[in-house]
Parts: C-alpha cells; structure tokens; sequence
C-alpha cells in the first residue's frame, strides 16, 4: 500500500495518506473536491502500517487532518529515517491533533456562549 504525497496547486499545502488503489487514482478522487490543481509530488512504496509513521515523522508541519506544510524532507525521507522515528512521531501527531480538537471544541463553546449572552 503506497503512501502518497500530495500537493495542492503552488501552495505549501501537502496530503500525506496511504491507498489502496494507485496513487493516481486517489489523487483524481481528490480533486473532485479541491479547489486547487492537484499534484502528485511523491510516493512511498511501503506497507499501510507507514501512514501514520510517515505522517508522525511530520508532524511539526501537521495542519489538519491528514495535511502538512510542505517540508523539502518530504521529498528525500526514507524508510531508515522513518524506523528512528516510528516510537516518537505518532505520539507527536496524535497529541497534536488531540490539541486541535480541544481548540476547536473551546472556540465553538465560547460561540454558543456569546450567542445565548446576545439573545438574553
């Protein structure tokens, strides 16, 4: 199952994910739904259990979900760098993501908050 990386338009914005299918395919399935040009800048051939390595061994540029801010390392990382950091790095994007939620469960509390404030 390959890991992909995806790059959306000129932006720094880049999908790390895993497929079943090809990665070209996915890469079509995704774009139906981006509003920027699509492209495939790279793919891993490794097992499916590297997704969440990979995606982990990034997490300092981890955006949202499975997107990234473009590191010139995710053009030259290979699997020995990803076994050094397999333990550590998905912890980090775990806990990363985790602060993400909790970010966006407060802000959409203090919203209700100051709607049922304006209302009274």
């Amino acid at each position: 199952m390959p890991v992909y990386f995806i790059r959306a338009g000129d932006t720094e914005m880049v999908k790390i994910g895993g497929t079943a299918t090809n990665p070209e395919a996915r890469m079509a399935n995704l774009q139906i739904g981006h509003y920027e040009e699509l492209h495939l800048i790279r793919v891993m051939d490794v097992s499916h259990t590297y997704e969440q390595t990979v995606q982990g061994y990034f997490a300092d540029q981890w955006v949202r979900g499975e997107w990234f801010r473009f590191s010139p390392e995710m053009m030259t990382v290979d699997l020995g760098d990803l076994g050094n950091a397999r333990n550590k790095a998905v912890p980090a994007l775990l806990e990363r993501r985790m602060m993400g939620i909790a970010k966006g469960i407060a802000t959409r509390l203090a919203q209700l908050n100051a709607s049922k404030k304006s209302a009274s």
